[in-house]
């Protein structure tokens, strides 16, 4: 389900479902919510109760997984650096040969968290090339009995100039 503002149009080539840049909701007692709320991924098969008791909760999610013709599922956690980016849903469905097993859910533990770092990296990097204000780039005038620091963009560049 979408959340409020969010369009519940037309994904292509998923039926309905939210659009690429949209924010889909997961109710309680999915497998994306709960490995979420555990920091756990998860294995499930289309027979399991809980998939079950999802489905029943979520008639969009129910009604992709009936027209694709799901039959197994991985959910797994998004976390870097103590932090929740999201989650990882990996659908097998009716032209898959065969389901998920523990195997592919160790393989994709490993997977979504070498992604994670990745991404929490390429965020942080993005926060750390922002340029600063303009205020950063020069002390106020100096005061004639004290030094004053002028800052550069360059790492390790802080100059301290004596008054004139």
């Amino acid at each position: 389900m979408s959340g409020p503002g969010e369009s519940t149009g037309e994904s292509p080539g998923d039926g309905p479902g939210p659009a690429p840049g949209e924010t889909h909701f997961h109710t309680e007692p999915s497998p994306p919510a709960r490995c979420l709320l555990t920091s756990q991924a998860v294995v499930h098969q289309a027979t399991d109760p809980e998939i079950a008791v999802w489905l029943a909760a979520d008639p969009v999610q129910a009604e992709q997984a009936r027209r694709h013709g799901l039959h197994s599922l991985i959910a797994a956690p998004l976390k870097a650096r103590g932090k929740d980016l999201g989650v990882v849903l990996l659908v097998r469905h009716t032209a898959s040969r065969e389901p998920f097993t523990e195997d592919d859910l160790f393989v994709t533990e490993n997977l979504v968290a070498r992604a994670a770092i990745c991404m929490d990296n390429a965020r942080r990097y993005a926060r750390e090339r922002r340029p600063l204000p303009p205020s950063m780039y020069r002390a106020p005038a100096p005061d004639s009995h004290r030094p004053y620091r002028t800052y550069s963009p360059h790492p390790e560049t802080w100059w301290s100039r004596p008054p004139r």
